[in-house]
């Protein structure tokens, strides 16, 4: 493999030269959950803290399961990731990075699989989704609603697929957009 970049929790890119040895490494570091780190910067190959930020935490567990999962994505060829933006307020707050639809998250602090979370797209429109344990699973298996439609992605054709409980299978799209106007006419 040549080398590769991952983007880790806080944003720092990352080059990765050997995808085994590093996952290797995120496994022994995923199961620190005793202590917490402050979100940092990479300058120079140092960590330094990011200002504004000093009262926020996530364990050390935290950011090496999130570099496993990324890795694991690396690895397999999906190309979302997941900036954590802000974890105050009981939420932790993420961008999106290179996803067909959904641009951002907010993830309450201890969320179960099955609960829905806020995702965010377009411009200013909000809409909620299923949690399936982890975030970029969760993107990826995302189906928005609206209007009782059901609109998902489907990378294999390229297209936003319209489903409806009741009618079933209904039309594709091209454009996240039309098929919104396509379900809020009904």
């Amino acid at each position: 493999m040549e080398n590769a970049n991952i983007l880790d929790l806080y944003g720092n890119k990352i080059t990765v030269t050997d995808i085994e040895a590093a996952i290797q490494q995120a496994k022994g570091g995923s199961g620190i959950d005793s202590v917490n780190q402050s979100p940092f910067k990479l300058v120079n190959g140092i960590s330094q803290e990011i200002e504004g930020r000093e009262d926020e935490h996530s364990t050390v567990g935290e950011y090496w399961s999130d570099a496993l999962v990324k890795l694991n994505n690396l690895k397999t060829g999906i190309k979302t990731t997941c900036v954590l933006t802000c974890n105050k307020n009981g939420f932790n707050d993420y961008d999106i990075l290179e996803h067909e639809t959904i641009r951002r998250a907010c993830v309450p602090h201890g969320i179960k699989k099955g609960e829905m979370f806020n995702v965010y797209y377009g411009e200013n429109s909000k809409t909620g989704i299923i949690w399936r344990d982890q975030l970029i699973k969760s993107l990826h298996d995302a189906t928005l609603v609206f209007n009782g439609y059901c609109v998902r992605y489907n990378g294999l054709y390229n297209e936003f697929q319209v489903t409806h409980d009741e009618i079933g299978r209904c039309e594709e799209f091209t454009d996240l957009s039309e098929a919104i106007e396509y379900c809020k006419k009904g």
